[in-house]
């Protein structure tokens, strides 16, 4: 804030996730209009409205934290096989070469750099 400075955001606004969807505030909210426009104001930019970003985030929550994301990863560990031999697998296979040489350019830039 320009008069104020930095500004922390606390508060009743969403309680459920039906709150944040529907842009609705809890019953007991003081004054439900200035909590809708202050998430809102807090969640539009420059290129985005708010209910696209909410969008995005919803979006961005079933892919990574949601039941559905739970049951993928689930799936993938069965279908994938052993994480830690899968793993072993692509670092024995993998072109390290490419990462020694930068390692070793950046040591010898490092010695040559004065002190």
């Amino acid at each position: 804030m320009p008069k104020t400075g930095a500004l922390v955001l606390s508060g009743d606004a969403v309680h459920f996730q039906a709150n944040w969807d529907h842009r609705a505030v809890p019953s007991m909210n003081v004054d439900a209009e200035q909590t809708k426009a202050s998430v809102e104001h807090y969640l539009a930019t420059d290129s985005a409205t708010a209910r696209d970003r909410a969008q995005l985030f919803h979006l961005a929550w079933d892919i990574s934290c949601s039941a559905f994301a739970g049951r993928q990863v689930l799936d993938e560990r069965m279908v994938g096989g052993n994480a830690v031999r899968n793993a072993m697998t692509l670092f024995h296979t993998a072109n390290k070469e490419p990462f020694r040489q930068q390692v070793h350019d950046l040591l010898r830039t490092a010695e040559a750099s004065p002190k």
